[in-house]
């Protein structure tokens, strides 16, 4: 994997799990990135072809869970517990 598509692979992660929507990666946000003048096109591409992403309408899907997982941990959805739930604590 080339060092771009490896960036990509961080920056869109993080985002779709961040915006709500995990294992998905819009096309508007990968042509607001291509505003930014970073290539997205070719990068996509080439994450498609090592079958880390899979194109779908409107987008890609991640295929990679593990890079999904990873900064879904971080966002404040996935770290709020439910009132009345207790904090573990190790023994």
């Amino acid at each position: 994997m080339s060092r771009a598509a490896y960036d990509l692979q961080v920056r869109a992660t993080v985002h779709s799990a961040s915006c709500g929507h995990p294992r998905y990666v819009p096309d508007d946000y990968l042509e607001h990135l291509d505003g930014l003048g970073i290539e997205t096109t070719i990068t996509a591409a080439e994450l498609c072809a090592i079958g880390t992403w899979q194109r779908v309408g409107g987008g890609y899907r991640v295929l990679d869970w593990e890079a999904v997982e990873y900064p879904r941990r971080g966002t404040p959805a996935h770290r709020r517990r439910p009132q009345g739930s207790r904090r573990r604590t190790r023994t």
